[in-house]
């Protein structure tokens, strides 16, 4: 079984600011299947993701805390640092991630998590623009392999600095391991 986690920017209250939507799939991800929870987080002006509406009991500890809060802002502040998903910069590339992993035991981190991107011109969340795949390696980190399409090169400017390179693989194991922290307590 899987399980998979979506983050989308855009704007729900009219204030010109994206907010942050988290929808979490305890079963995986399918075409018009309603999320499991679905967790709003709201910029202040500095970018920071303080307030939060719909946050549930991520730690599976009988409540919902500011730790359970915490990890859906750091969910936002890494998911915001892709800069085609936020407003930063020139505009957004990509308005939605798609973020899955088989599901086994709720003690055990995923072998591989595979995150798709969607550009904002497309509406068909079955084919993604971009995918990137994350291993576990020895140590409990992820690292992000090489593609086996295209030039076998990784070419995702998560940072939008230009280029892709070890700050755009950091971002992303970043957001992996957040990731990896919900779908080890969700039942």
């Amino acid at each position: 079984m899987s399980y998979s986690v979506a983050v989308e920017f855009r704007d729900t209250n009219a204030d010109g600011q994206q907010e942050a939507i988290i929808s979490r799939y305890n079963n995986g991800y399918a075409k018009n299947l309603n999320p499991d929870v679905v967790v709003t987080a709201y910029a202040n002006p500095e970018g920071v993701y303080e307030q939060l509406d719909g946050v549930d009991d991520v730690e599976g500890n009988d409540g919902v805390d500011e730790n359970d809060a915490f990890t859906y802002s750091v969910a936002a502040e890494l998911a915001s640092k892709l800069v085609g998903l936020s407003s930063v910069g020139g505009g957004r590339l990509y308005s939605f991630i798609l973020i899955s992993a088989e599901r086994k035991a709720h003690e055990e981190k995923p072998a591989e998590v595979t995150v798709n991107f969607f550009n904002t011109s497309n509406t068909d969340l079955s084919q993604p623009d971009a995918i990137v795949t994350l291993k576990l390696n020895d140590t409990g980190s992820y690292k992000v392999l090489e593609p086996s399409q295209g030039n076998g090169k990784f070419e995702l400017d998560a940072d939008g600095d230009g280029d892709s390179d070890a700050n755009d693989k950091w971002i992303l194991a970043r957001i992996v391991t957040s990731f990896v922290s919900m779908r080890n307590f969700a039942k």
